[in-house]
C-alpha cells in the first residue's frame, strides 16, 4: 500500500489463479483502476481493462494482443477482441498534435476519412491541398466541383475571350 495524493491507500493484488495470471490495481475511495494480464486460454492473449476487477470484469477493455502459442503470431487490437490484422482498431481513430490540430481521423461509425480535419461530410474529406503524382478519377456519372485552374494551369483571364471549335 501507498499514500496518494489524496491520501488514499492504493493497492497492487497479483493474481494466479484458473490460468488466468494477471495484475490489478485499486484504490480504496475509487475502487478497481484496472487489470492487465494474460488471459486463459489456447491463445493466452494479453489484455488490459480499464476499471477492471479482473480480465473480463468490470470497466472497458483498452486493448488486447492476440498472439499464437508460439508466440511468433501476435496481433495488436484496440476496441476488438478478435484482432484480424497486425494493428486493428475497431473504433474511431484519431491522430494529432493536439485536439485543435487532427492529422487523420477515420471514423468507424460513418466510414468517413479526414485528413487535417476531425469533422467529415464525404467518405474522403481533405482540409488542404492535394497533390497526386498519377491522377486522380472521377468516375462516370459523377461530378467535378471547383475552376478547374489548378488542374489546367489556366485562369478565366488567361483564355481567349472567343474560342472557335472546328
Amino acid at each position: 500500500n501507498r499514500s496518494g495524493p489524496l491520501n488514499e491507500p492504493a493497492s497492487l493484488h497479483i493474481n494466479a489463479y484458473n490460468e488466468n495470471g494477471y495484475i490489478r490495481w485499486s484504490e480504496s475511495g475509487s475502487g478497481n483502476q484496472g487489470a492487465l494480464g494474460f488471459e486463459a486460454g489456447t491463445n493466452r492473449d494479453l489484455v488490459y481493462r480499464a476499471g477492471g476487477s479482473d480480465l473480463s470484469t468490470g470497466g472497458e477493455e483498452v486493448f488486447r494482443i492476440r498472439h499464437n502459442e508460439d508466440g511468433k503470431n501476435w496481433k495488436f487490437g484496440i476496441g476488438t477482441i478478435a484482432p484480424a490484422e497486425k494493428f486493428h482498431v475497431a473504433t474511431n481513430l484519431l491522430v494529432s498534435t493536439s485536439a485543435n490540430n487532427p492529422i487523420l481521423y477515420v471514423s468507424t461509425t460513418t466510414g468517413q476519412v479526414g485528413i487535417s480535419t476531425g469533422t467529415t461530410t464525404h467518405a474522403l474529406q481533405v482540409n488542404g491541398g492535394i497533390f497526386a503524382v498519377s491522377s486522380i478519377t472521377v468516375a462516370q456519372g459523377g461530378s467535378f466541383f471547383g475552376s478547374g485552374a489548378g488542374l489546367t494551369q489556366l485562369n478565366a483571364g488567361a483564355l481567349p475571350a472567343n474560342i472557335t471549335v472546328s
